[in-house]
């Protein structure tokens, strides 16, 4: 049976339409890449160059598994060739700085993407920014007039996530990719990621990340900010002395890489930078960056040291947290900005060095009002120096833009400029909510039964 024109062009269609499917399935990966094709850059550090205008240091994972070293190690027995071992870790020790499988490469460059390609001429892999965490500029970039000039290409890049973390750092931003290894584990992204996370519990560092600061460098009503991640050289701990003697301390007034401690790691992510437009003006130590947070609406939780309203060579170590988000407003009087801050917040007893009963109601007031205090004089001296730095790094500016009715009626009314002139109210409540595990504290009993006496 003869089919008419009309069905053959349908079945000519119907055969078409397959045949095109099956070309497309059959060529759709033509240009995929395997996962071992590629290396997946994790960290990026950014210094002035030498040789050019930038150094780049790129840090990725070489897909080794564990080091040489380690699967040499338990090879040997005898003594000559444990000693030909040794000589050969070292030796190879030289060539591979210790990283395991860790690496990083560094070049001088004339921009990030020219960097790439060079790069890609001596490593057998195609460099992948899918993976970045965070990347670091060193402080003699950040206090120059380029550091924009730097991050307004890369966000163009498509492979570079605007959720990435950026730093800053006192020290060579090479020397801060070399120290970055993982002391738990070996999953170096995993590693900063679960790092970051401490932020949430300590409010010693904010979470900076790439889209924030490069907006708030084209704002007008807000001032950038990072995080400071140094290396620590351990030159503040003393290992033998007399014992402290001297005021007592919050364990916040450090500044990033000071802290007096001992310990594998070297690097530390402590404290906050302050920028006036893409310029590095002045740097916040561990307790000014928790105030910081509060005031921005970022704080979580921290564990407070107060003075003991009593006793006040005891500290009583609070759990504390954020009650409700900081309320602000800011009003125009005359021209110059006046702004209200009411902060609440709630506290838990850690612990209480006196025995004092601060648990009743009376003693409670008092230790409320004592924590109150501290906070309040904290947050009035921080506002008090970034005012004077002409920086307003808390967002105020967010809450003066609602003043104005038009965008151009906030753009010549300066905030930037104005904040500089701004006078403060600050207004500030902690409430004791828990006791921890024990309902009163009770005085220590002397050998001869009395009780002891807080000196």
């Amino acid at each position: 049976m003869k089919r008419n024109p009309k069905q053959r062009l349908k079945h000519s269609l119907i055969i078409s339409a397959i045949a095109l499917m099956l070309l497309i399935a059959l060529t759709s990966c033509f240009d995929a890449n395997e996962i071992d094709d590629m290396i997946y850059i994790v960290c990026v550090g950014v210094d002035r160059g030498v040789a050019d205008k930038w150094r780049i240091t790129l840090q990725y994972e070489n897909l080794k598994g564990s080091s040489p070293q380690s699967q040499s190690g338990s090879s040997s027995s005898s003594g000559d060739d444990q000693n030909q071992q040794g000589k050969e870790e070292d030796s190879l020790k030289e060539q591979v700085e210790d990283q395991g499988n860790i690496s990083y490469v560094t070049i001088d460059a004339p921009s990030f993407f020219a960097g790439i390609d060079m790069l890609n001429t001596s490593i057998s892999r195609k460099i992948s920014f899918m993976h970045l965490q965070f990347i670091v500029f060193s402080q003699e970039l950040a206090k120059s007039e380029e550091l924009s000039t730097f991050l307004a290409p890369i966000m163009r890049f498509r492979e570079i996530r605007e959720t990435v973390h950026i730093y800053i750092t006192k020290n060579k931003a090479m020397d801060i990719i070399k120290a970055n290894t993982p002391i738990i584990g070996t999953a170096l992204a995993k590693d900063h990621l679960i790092w970051t996370r401490e932020s949430e519990s300590t409010g010693f560092f904010p979470h900076s990340i790439l889209n924030n600061f490069y907006n708030s460098l084209k704002s007008n009503r807000r001032f950038p900010i990072t995080a400071i991640i140094s290396l620590n050289e351990m030159k503040n701990f003393i290992e033998e002395g007399k014992p402290y003697k001297g005021e007592l301390k919050s364990g916040g007034e450090y500044l990033s890489g000071k802290l007096p401690r001992l310990g594998l790691n070297q690097l530390e992510i402590w404290g906050v930078a302050l920028f006036d437009g893409d310029i590095m003006v002045g740097e916040l130590n561990g307790k000014e960056t928790r105030v910081l947070l509060i005031l921005r609406g970022e704080f979580e939780r921290a564990f407070v040291n107060i003075e003991d309203p009593a006793n006040p060579d005891y500290a009583i170590p609070l759990d504390v947290t954020v009650r409700e988000q900081p309320k602000i407003k800011v009003n125009i009087k005359n021209g110059k900005p006046v702004i209200t801050v009411d902060i609440k917040l709630d506290a838990d007893i850690l612990a209480i060095q006196s025995h004092v009963y601060y648990e009743n109601t009376v003693n409670k007031k008092v230790l409320e009002e004592a924590c109150a205090n501290r906070m309040l004089d904290e947050v009035e001296k921080l506002i008090v120096k970034c005012r004077d730095l002409g920086v307003d790094p808390f967002k105020f500016g967010e809450y003066a833009s609602r003043q104005f009715l038009t965008i151009q009626e906030l753009e010549e009314y300066n905030w930037n400029e104005k904040f500089k002139d701004a006078t403060f109210i600050v207004n500030l409540s902690v409430i004791v909510r828990r006791t921890g595990t024990m309902m009163k504290s009770s005085k220590i009993i002397s050998p001869e039964g009395q009780p002891k006496e807080v000196e």
